[in-house]
């Protein structure tokens, strides 16, 4: 299982009056509050006088696992919205609660199709001719996460006309769509669309089309 850290939770050193709890804590993250669904998120946590084994973590939204080494949660939100995450101490009678904090959660925006790690706009062909296949990211995001494209097409259009078509059931280049990008020509454009991605949990995404222009 890929770890994927969104989450940093330090608990150390101020109180959370508001909530009414004693022990003293402090709680930030490295995205803004945010957790999303679909994907494992890593919470690390330190408490006041506890040692990490001495804490349970527990969620209002899907369910958290801990790490081996128990110094590591990871939580899998089932829904958008808003997740709480509760800390709780194993020692005390009926698990006390240490104190609660709130995650804004959300779906992870679909990765984009990139040739050459462009997204679209001009390609030379002498580099197109060579490339082996198309991939896809998220590029706003410093996480892995793997995603395996099943299927798309691929248009060449010369003066606003097609002069070839290919179905394609991999990110890499079949040899007939190898053959084909030698006939292209300046000023041709190459479209890839219909594109059907899945993820690691086996949901399938499409992803929008990407278009570019041959140059010399």
């Amino acid at each position: 299982m890929t770890k994927i850290h969104f989450i940093l939770i330090v608990i150390f050193f101020s109180a959370m009056p508001l909530l009414g709890f004693s022990q003293r804590f402090v709680v930030s993250n490295l995205r803004e509050n945010i957790i999303y669904v679909d994907v494992p998120n890593t919470l690390n946590f330190a408490v006041e006088g506890r040692l990490c084994k001495d804490i349970l973590l527990s969620t209002d939204n899907g369910k958290i696992e801990v790490t081996q080494d128990s110094s590591n949660y990871i939580i899998y939100p089932e829904k958008v919205g808003y997740t709480e995450v509760i800390l709780c101490d194993k020692k005390s009678k009926k698990h006390r609660v240490i104190g609660k904090y709130g995650f804004r959660t959300k779906y992870l925006p679909n990765p984009i199709v990139l040739l050459a790690g462009k997204s679209g706009g001009e390609i030379r062909k002498n580099i197109l001719k060579v490339l082996p296949g198309i991939t896809v990211a998220l590029p706003t995001f410093d996480f892995d996460i793997k995603y395996a494209i099943e299927q798309y097409t691929v248009i060449i259009f010369r003066d606003n006309k097609t002069i070839y078509s290919h179905e394609c059931e991999s990110a890499i280049f079949s040899d007939a769509l190898k053959s084909s990008f030698n006939t292209i020509e300046i000023n041709d454009k190459i479209v890839f669309l219909n594109i059907s991605c899945k993820l690691a949990n086996n949901k399938r995404i499409s992803l929008s089309p990407a278009e570019f222009k041959i140059v010399d």
